[in-house]
Parts: C-alpha cells; sequence; structure tokens
C-alpha cells in the first residue's frame, strides 16, 4: 500500500491543532557503560532463600484452571426454625420499620443505623429494612454497602439480631439488609 503525501490544506490543518502541544517527559535514561558500573555500589547481599519443597507438576492442565469451590450452604441459625428463616430470606415478613441511608457521609450513616437498631429493639420490632445503596459504579463496590454488615454485627443490639440477609429486589436487591431482631419477650 502506497502512501500518499499530506496537501497543503492537511498540513496547515495539522499546524493549526497541533500548535499548542507539548510532548509528555520522558523518563530519563540511564546507559550503563563499565565507568557507570565500576562507580555504582554493590547491591547489598541478597537474603538467603527458603528452602522449600519443589512445585510439583500438574497432572493436567484443567487442574490449573479450575473454577473456585461453591461456598458451603448456609447453616441453619439456631435462634430460626427453618420456615421462619425461608420466610424471613424470601422477604415474606412484614417489614416493621425502614432505614435508607442514601446520601449520608459514613460518620452519619453509623450513628443513623446504631440509634435505628436500638430503637427497633426497644420498640419490638421483629423485622426491619436497612437500605444502604449499591454504590456508585461497580454493584458490589458501595462503601456502605460493605460497611453496614460490620456495624450492624458490632452494635449494642447485636445480640438481639437473630438473622441479616440481602433484601429480595422488591425491596430494594443488593443495596439493602433485612435484619431479623429477636421477640421481645415479657
Amino acid at each position: 500500500m502506497k502512501k500518499r503525501a499530506a496537501s497543503d490544506d492537511e498540513k496547515a490543518l495539522w499546524r493549526a491543532v497541533t500548535h499548542d502541544v507539548k510532548p509528555l517527559a520522558r523518563p530519563r535514561r540511564v546507559r550503563i557503560t563499565a565507568k557507570t558500573e565500576a562507580a555504582a555500589p554493590p547491591p547489598p547481599p541478597a537474603p538467603p532463600a527458603k528452602q522449600s519443597k519443589p512445585a510439583k507438576p500438574a497432572k493436567h492442565a484443567a487442574t490449573m484452571t479450575a473454577p473456585p469451590k461453591p461456598a458451603p450452604p448456609a447453616k441453619p441459625n439456631p435462634g430460626l426454625d427453618r420456615a421462619t428463616e425461608a420466610k424471613f430470606r424470601a422477604g415474606k415478613m412484614a417489614i416493621a420499620a425502614k432505614l435508607d441511608l442514601h446520601g449520608l457521609t459514613q460518620r452519619e450513616a453509623h450513628g443513623e443505623l446504631l440509634a435505628f437498631l436500638e430503637s427497633a429493639v426497644r420498640a419490638g420490632r421483629r423485622c426491619v429494612l436497612v437500605i444502604t445503596g449499591k454504590g456508585p459504579g461497580s454493584p458490589s463496590q458501595g462503601i456502605l454497602k460493605r460497611a453496614v454488615p460490620r456495624w450492624i454485627a458490632s452494635s449494642s443490639a447485636a445480640g438481639q439480631i437473630l438473622a441479616t440477609s440481602t433484601a429480595q429486589p422488591k425491596h430494594g436487591g443488593d443495596g439493602a439488609l433485612y435484619v431479623l431482631l429477636r421477640r421481645k419477650r415479657d
């Protein structure tokens, strides 16, 4: 394929477009010569290598690219019977209260969550919904989405919490959590 020469109009256009473009600074290259090698200090001694067993060669290429093992099935919660747990995880329990943390900073959200949980326990609520949002960009990367389960587990109400579960799509899906509280016994 032959290259054609640029016309005068194309050259003028190119100069107009690139007249204020400055090249990026390039990292300085050092040419190693016998003089620079002699002037350089000797490298520090390498740490002693660990004695380990040589790696065994793979029997089959498939073993190297095997998919990860699936997570073990969830263990039943000792404070819940199966029917209640299934109803809870399916989003079929009445939601007694909701807390929406959208637009709050971590500090604000943490304080709101702790107050909400304590209030729900005092009021004898059974199932509450905490909406964290999914976070910008990636569905599982929201800061609050990652922090809220940790905050729930370390809250003063943690002893009153039987279970938590990701909400069903109708209640917010991955961006919300169901929290099941112990029944208030008189």
